[in-house]
């Protein structure tokens, strides 16, 4: 078995061309391919017929299953509701319910197409949903009834009781009558007719309840009650109708009366009915002057009293049964060919939806084996992160807590530092002014200190002892400033790190020591010299990031 091999002819094929071919290339056949080039049927758009979707066969179909091929497109074409066309020479021997093409001109190679079937499936499903939503019910004016008839059924039977009366109707009229009671029948028919027309145009799962009773009151009656869960649609039936129990009189009148030639029989079958409902009006028609009165009155008392015994009345309900077989024998076969084409469509209909399920259900398990292995990572690689979050977060918060208490002591000592700076200054500039520009001091001082210690040598040695001082502070000033980068670094090492494993990024042991090592290592104070060397963090970051970019 070998899926449908399908070209599509057009330099740029359409949305629903390219639709046909998917579907069509999931069906199978029977068929072995001498070459792969090989196609089993070609399509192009065809869009000039009655202004409707359509597509074209070019060429032959594979003459190894064409037959199968043309079942397959006509159930697609069926459900995406669009015209077949076809050259007759290259359809298969199995017609399939193509026709000549209306608008074609001439004769040679004629053009066949077949319609979008209004599948008898889809008339049933009809049938089906107006059972459960609607009720019809038919009522004949008394006029044409000899007893009160009101009766209830469904759409479907109401179509073959239709069908019935018309058909007797028809039998019985003579060109002479002045009323043809099938044309009655046949308007109803009609309207029924176009109600289902109507549904040609959609899909059966576009036909909501609403649209069904929306189009029973557009063609076939505006008489409506409403009830509960359903609405009762009223039609009233100007003619006599086989479910009269005096049917067979009805009709055996009005063959009397035809065969005597007398005109107006609308009015002599009504004065008939009449009489047949009263029968106590039969002596006041008697006494009328025209032939319609006292002929149906006539007739009424002859039977009453059979005056005249004849088989006609027999031969009438035998010729009515007839009629009503007739009909059946029709509606079986018809019915027995819908339940068979129903039955076709949904099992062909069942295989592509289940090749087109199958196709999904393998993309799903595609999808979700790709979400199942995305959703493992992701969670393994939180995992990891939160593991080494519990490794490293009391050494981060300590790393913080100290980077923040050395940024305290570096703004304290700084002040200080400034404080000192000021002070030297200060005193450098009153030391030079009372030893070098005071005479007072100077004589007081020579007289106490300087006979111990020459004056300049005095000055320089308080000087250099405060600048000593300075120097001090101001390298506790950087100690504690070194050591909040210190920290502050660490800190960052750490949250960078955390962020690589997010990240899924593949840190072998040899980084990951390094790493540890430089988070863990002795921090110098800053007191002493350090190494012109690149630290080890710049190490770090080097290593990880070169590896990632490769």
């Amino acid at each position: 078995m070998e899926n449908i091999k399908v070209k599509i002819w057009d330099a740029e094929p359409s949305e629903l061309l390219l639709k046909i071919k998917e579907m069509l290339e999931k069906q199978k056949i029977n068929v072995t391919r001498e070459l792969e080039e090989e196609y089993d049927i070609v399509i192009s758009s065809d869009n000039d017929y009655k202004n409707k979707k359509a597509i074209f066969i070019q060429g032959t179909l594979n003459p190894k299953c064409s037959n199968e091929i043309l079942a397959y497109l006509s159930i697609i074409a069926d459900k995406l509701d669009i015209i077949i066309c076809i050259k007759e020479e290259n359809l298969t021997n199995k017609n399939l319910g193509f026709k000549i093409k209306e608008n074609y001109v001439g004769t040679y190679n004629p053009e066949m197409y077949r319609m979008p079937i209004f599948i008898e499936n889809k008339k049933t499903e009809i049938y089906r949903r107006l059972s459960i939503i609607t009720i019809f019910k038919i009522s004949i004016s008394p006029i044409y009834s000899t007893e009160n008839i009101d009766f209830e059924c469904s759409l479907e039977e109401l179509e073959n009781i239709l069908e019935i009366n018309y058909s007797i109707w028809e039998d019985l009229y003579q060109d002479t009558d002045n009323i043809n009671y099938s044309t009655v029948y046949q308007n109803l028919k009609n309207k029924i007719s176009s109600f289902f027309t109507y549904f040609n145009t959609l899909n059966i799962e576009d036909i909501a309840d609403e649209i069904l009773h929306r189009e029973i009151s557009n063609y076939i009656t505006t008489s409506i009650t409403y009830f509960e869960n359903k609405r009762k649609y009223l039609i009233n039936i100007e003619a006599p109708i086989n479910k009269d129990k005096n049917f067979i009189k009805i009709i055996e009148f009005y063959k009397y009366y035809q065969k005597q030639k007398f005109d107006n029989i609308l009015s002599a079958t009504i004065n008939y009915i009449d009489i047949c409902r009263n029968p106590e009006k039969a002596g006041n028609f008697l006494n009328g002057s025209y032939k319609y009165y006292f002929y149906p009155a006539f007739y009424y008392l002859k039977e009453q009293f059979n005056i005249e015994f004849s088989n006609t009345k027999l031969d009438d309900e035998i010729n009515i049964l007839k009629t009503e077989l007739s009909t059946m024998e029709e509606t079986i076969p018809k019915r027995k060919n819908e339940i068979l084409n129903y039955m076709e469509a949904i099992s062909k209909g069942l295989d592509i939806w289940k090749n087109g399920f199958l196709d999904d259900v393998e993309n799903w398990k595609i999808k979700i084996n790709k979400w199942q292995e995305e959703s493992e990572n992701k969670i393994n690689t939180l995992e990891k992160t939160y593991n080494e979050k519990l490794k490293l977060e009391t050494p981060e918060k300590l790393w913080n807590e100290k980077a923040k208490n050395y940024g305290k002591a570096y703004v304290i000592w700084l002040l200080i530092t400034i404080v000192l700076g000021i002070g030297i200054a200060f005193f450098t500039a009153y030391t030079i002014k009372v030893f070098y520009f005071n005479n007072t001091s100077n004589n007081n001082l020579e007289n106490e200190v300087f006979k111990y210690f020459p004056k300049t040598f005095l000055f320089l040695g308080i000087l250099s002892l405060a600048l000593y001082i300075l120097r001090v502070v101001i390298k506790i000033v950087l100690s504690n400033k070194h050591l909040q980068l210190e920290y502050e670094q660490k800190a960052a090492l750490t949250r960078f790190y955390q962020a690589l494993v997010y990240d899924g990024k593949n840190i072998n042991e040899n980084e990951r020591l390094i790493i540890f090592n430089a988070l863990f290592s002795k921090t110098e104070s800053g007191l002493i010299k350090l190494s012109d060397a690149p630290n080890d963090i710049e190490n770090i970051i080097f290593s990880i990031l070169s590896k990632n970019s490769k």
